[in-house]
């Protein structure tokens, strides 16, 4: 189509490749039914209409490749089931509105090669992007870093006027110039005093803890200069617990029980204070000449020997392809007494019977069994 719109388009649920001239007019937002807006390559030249806001089922809006100026109406964002949005390849001025950030369903944004300013919404890190594209405008300030990350340098190139802090130029290695003045200095502000803040918050958290186990503990104690054990109970073991049984326990005195001095049961936190007793090595009780190893995959002259070499490794790895190819575990009764899986697989190998017996019969399917057989070779050299 060409021209004027007809009437009678209300109805339609697609309308692309015409070749539409002047104005775009107001009547767009009575296509209450609209679900794709194509107007890309045409000739229009004015305002966008802020009535196509109206158009609540539109899921994809494309103008680009025409001659639109003014700014882009804050009210498009009343699409709230947009998902592409692209306007490139125009004349359009003014800032990025600040509510396209309230956009949830938008995936893919396309706003390059008009004539932008201001800065980029820090907002738009909240939006779910796959696709996003602001080259060619005069944008300025910092790239926020999410942004950065998810367009890459092409996204943002063409604003001179943009920049990058420095921690974000040295992952992408960006041709973007890098914050300097004022810009630098505030996020460089920023970002220490939330440091300091965190640190500051945790330092009086500590403090507070630990006036509140001073005055929790008795006085004897605090002076005896004895050594105790301070355990920390996590919220789950807190919650069984109670200030009552906690008296009970500090009142048993047993030999093999150590003594429980004092408890701090504070605000989902609970520390307990035992008497501290160590608990000595005893070298002859020691078993130095123990075998690391699961039973099985263990090659047998290691059980003499103690010694691991790299013949152990290979037994070891052959063990698991034979438990690959046959289905079967290294150790089992069905091998007979003090027999395991090399023993079965020898077993039948020796005896000349069909090697498909030996495979596992729920993956011997006509285009593996090949490769299997290789396998059980590989297996069976290592053994």
């Amino acid at each position: 189509m060409y021209g004027k719109l007809p009437e009678g388009i209300g109805n339609l649920k697609y309308l692309k490749n015409n070749r539409f001239s002047d104005q775009l007019p107001s009547e767009l937002g009575k296509l209450r039914n609209l679900e794709k807006l194509s107007l890309q390559n045409n000739s229009f030249s004015g305002e966008i209409p802020s009535e196509i806001g109206a158009l609540k089922q539109l899921s994809s809006l494309h103008m680009e490749e025409n001659s639109l100026t003014g700014s882009i109406p804050s009210k498009l964002t009343d699409c709230t089931r947009l998902v592409d949005l692209n306007l490139a390849s125009n004349y359009l001025s003014g800032q990025i509105p600040l509510a396209f950030s309230l956009m949830s369903s938008l995936n893919s944004l396309n706003l390059s090669r008009n004539e932008l300013t201001g800065l980029i919404p820090e907002d738009l890190e909240k939006l779910k992007l796959s696709s996003i594209d602001l080259s060619g405008n005069q944008l300025s300030g910092r790239i926020p870093s999410v942004l950065l990350t998810m367009g890459g340098e092409k996204a943002f190139l063409g604003n001179t006027e943009l920049c990058v802090v420095e921690n974000s130029k040295n992952i992408i290695n960006s041709k973007i110039n890098v914050c300097q003045g004022k810009q630098s200095q505030e996020q460089t502000f920023g970002d220490k005093f939330v440091m300091f803040s965190i640190i500051i918050s945790a330092l009086v958290v500590a403090f507070a803890g630990l006036l509140l186990v001073r005055e929790s503990i008795p006085l004897d104690l605090k002076r005896s200069g004895c050594t105790v054990a301070v355990k920390q109970l996590w919220k789950g073991d807190v919650l069984k617990l109670s200030a009552a049984e906690m008296e009970t326990l500090g009142k048993i005195r047993h030999r093999n029980i150590l003594k429980l001095y004092a408890s701090l049961l504070q605000e989902g936190s609970c520390f307990l204070v035992f008497e501290y007793m160590a608990k000595e090595m005893s070298w002859k009780g020691c078993d130095i000449s123990s075998l690391a190893g699961t039973h099985g995959y263990i090659a047998p002259e290691m059980a003499y020997t103690l010694k691991v070499t790299e013949k152990s490794d290979v037994y070891s790895f052959g063990i698991v392809l034979l438990e690959l190819v046959t289905g079967r575990k290294p150790i089992d009764e069905a091998y007979g007494e003090g027999k395991d899986i090399v023993y079965w697989v020898w077993k039948h190998v020796n005896n000349n019977e069909n090697v498909l017996k030996v495979l596992d019969s729920k993956v011997t399917s006509e285009s593996v069994q090949e490769d299997m057989i290789k396998v059980l070779k590989i297996a069976i050299l290592c053994n």
